[in-house]
């Protein structure tokens, strides 16, 4: 046998056994933490923080709410414009060998 074959033979093989592999899970497994303890920290005595205080907001200062901004409506642009119309399907000839265009849509 030859370079190529064995080639060929090869690559059937490794595509026969990737199809038959189980397919890959559809989330991540979750890592697990271990439960050892971790190493001590050397004892020292705690530091006093000084506390941190948020300022007053001043009382001339006027309160603004933000709103968020509205949405302005989606325009749909169809190819046919507003006024779609059903076409009776008598009329259509899909099998006359040139290209159709056709839209699918509903009244609701």
């Amino acid at each position: 046998m030859n370079r190529n074959t064995f080639l060929t033979l090869g690559l059937l093989a490794v595509f026969v056994l990737s199809a038959c592999t189980p397919s890959a899970p559809a989330s991540p497994p979750t890592p697990t933490i271990a439960a050892e303890p971790a190493a001590p920290a050397p004892e020292s005595a705690p530091e006093a923080e000084a506390p941190v205080v948020a300022p007053a907001p001043e009382a001339d200062a006027p309160v603004v709410e933000e709103e968020p901004p509205a949405e302005a409506p989606v325009i749909v642009v169809t190819p046919r414009g507003n006024d779609l119309e059903a076409t009776d399907p008598s009329t259509v000839n899909l099998a006359s060998g040139k290209p159709q265009l056709i839209e699918f849509f509903a009244f609701w």
